[in-house]
């Protein structure tokens, strides 16, 4: 385990390069929501895993979005983070349900919905940090350079 003790770890870890991070944050965004699309067996397990792995991957999203915060309002990240919460909630819910009463009725249907709210919420997603944030920062950089060439 490397500490900040560690005298070589730094040059180890990977230097923190926005556009590589939003490159490899995409290719993982557009994986999970393939995965949900595609995905025919809708066990707990599986509605679990995706789960877990969009909670996180949607920390590491907002994590890369303060880098962008002159671009997104404040209130869209607490919106994001919020949303977040509410799934891992309800990830917590099937999971328990599962665990508790694994004959209930109620796991299919609530497997189909979490099924469903993930992937409207990774399509969203996609749109804002994806497509929107890219342009946004685009017309930036040249309003920016317009102004420093006048």
């Amino acid at each position: 385990m490397f500490t900040s003790q560690t005298p070589y770890a730094p040059e180890m870890l990977p230097e923190w390069n926005e556009t590589n991070i939003q490159t490899r944050l995409d290719l993982t965004h557009q994986a999970l929501l393939r995965r949900l699309q595609d995905e025919k067996d809708l066990s707990p397990a599986t509605v679990l895993c995706i789960g877990a792995a969009v909670i996180f991957h949607g920390a590491l999203e907002e994590r890369s979005a303060m880098e962008t915060a002159s671009i997104i309002d404040e209130s869209v990240l607490k919106d994001l983070a919020d949303e977040h919460e509410r799934l891992a909630d309800d990830l917590e819910f099937l999971e328990t349900l599962w665990e508790t009463k694994p004959e209930s009725d109620d796991i299919e249907s609530l497997c189909l919905a979490l099924r469903e709210h993930l992937r409207t919420h990774l399509e969203r997603d996609h749109r804002l940090f994806y497509q929107s944030i890219p342009k946004l920062q685009a017309a930036q950089r040249t309003s920016n350079s317009s102004w420093s060439t006048d």
